[in-house]
């Protein structure tokens, strides 16, 4: 299985922990292959899309949640301010404006 890692000092994202071939165990996954720091994740596979990592915790990966923003924003500019209004009630919530 394809394993993808994730630095959270640097950003990077990699195939493989430096180390790793060093008996390195899922306690003590390794460093950072780029800036050597200690802070690395297991990235996940997005549920959605059909190559996309997600970071343990999110429901999809980036590109996923970026076509999905996208995709509520075409939605919420075909609504007057009224309409949305009024979705928000019925959605008991008040976050819908925020997209157009």
């Amino acid at each position: 299985m394809t394993e993808r890692w994730y630095c959270g000092h640097c950003g990077g994202e990699f195939p493989r922990p430096a180390g790793r071939d060093d008996g390195v165990t899922a306690e003590r996954p390794g460093r950072c292959p780029r800036c050597g720091g200690p802070g690395i994740r297991r990235l996940e596979r997005c549920p959605t899309c059909d190559g996309g990592w997600r970071q343990p915790g999110e429901r999809v990966c980036e590109k996923c949640h970026l076509r999905n923003l996208g995709e509520l924003r075409l939605f919420a500019r075909r609504f007057s301010p009224a309409a949305l209004a009024d979705l928000d009630d019925l959605l008991e919530g008040s976050g819908l404006e925020t997209f157009v």
